[in-house]
């Protein structure tokens, strides 16, 4: 992804409020949010795999809504403009948290290591990549394990899981078995939303055989 996109948040433009929207308009803001998932997912991607980025640049890049109504095209300018602010924050590596080290412990790292559980719920990353592809409901109904799959250096909803530092992220990139958990953690999360990984180098994806089926839940 490039810096261009960074001229969609302006760091003097206010948020503008949140209008309500009305019942038609829902599915397309739940949309909105999974696909802002799937692009903040990807970037955790990059972070690790970099060379991804030189053949799907075209691809990753936010695409221009077209024309709508004045109502529709507020609707998405608030939505891109958070989604905008954010994802400036981590392609810029969190410009505004101080380097004050968070997690001494590398207790990210030392998960993807198989070395500790996640908590609260104690599941190592081995038992989630071997037993929980194509197990939809578990992924559905428990959100305590996205944390430590894909770790941000900000912190979410789960307090039990630690901030990802700088430090854990060239562990990361050092360690051929913790790439490659993250990329079967990838690639099951991927599977949830009928997506295919088909080219580890390249970072291509496509339709999965039950796309149909799952595609649904990006609108759910």
């Amino acid at each position: 992804m490039s810096d261009d996109y960074d001229s969609t948040w302006v760091e003097s433009e206010e948020e503008p409020e949140p209008a309500a929207p009305s019942k038609p308009r829902e599915k397309g803001l739940q949309l909105c949010n999974a696909i802002y998932f799937l692009q903040w997912l990807w970037g955790l991607i990059l972070s690790i795999f970099p060379n991804w980025t030189k053949k799907n640049h075209q691809e990753t890049e936010p695409r221009p809504f077209e024309d709508r109504s004045h109502s529709k095209h507020e609707m998405y300018r608030m939505r891109n403009w958070r989604a905008a602010k954010d994802l400036q924050r981590y392609r810029h590596g969190y410009p505004d948290l101080d380097n004050k080290v968070r997690n001494p412990d590398n207790v990210n790292f030392k998960f993807y290591m198989n070395e500790k559980p996640s908590q609260p719920d104690n599941w190592t990353i081995e038992e989630m990549i071997t037993n929980w592809k194509g197990k939809y409901e578990q992924l559905e109904r428990n959100h305590s394990y996205i944390q430590w799959l894909f770790p941000l250096r900000e912190p979410g909803m789960n307090w039990y899981a630690k901030e990802l530092t700088k430090h854990e992220i060239k562990l990361f990139k050092e360690s051929d078995d913790a790439k490659r958990r993250l990329i079967e953690s990838y690639k099951m999360m991927l599977d949830f939303y009928g997506i295919k990984l088909v080219n580890r180098e390249s970072g291509a994806v496509k339709r999965a055989h039950h796309w149909r089926k799952r595609f649904n839940n990006l609108n759910l």
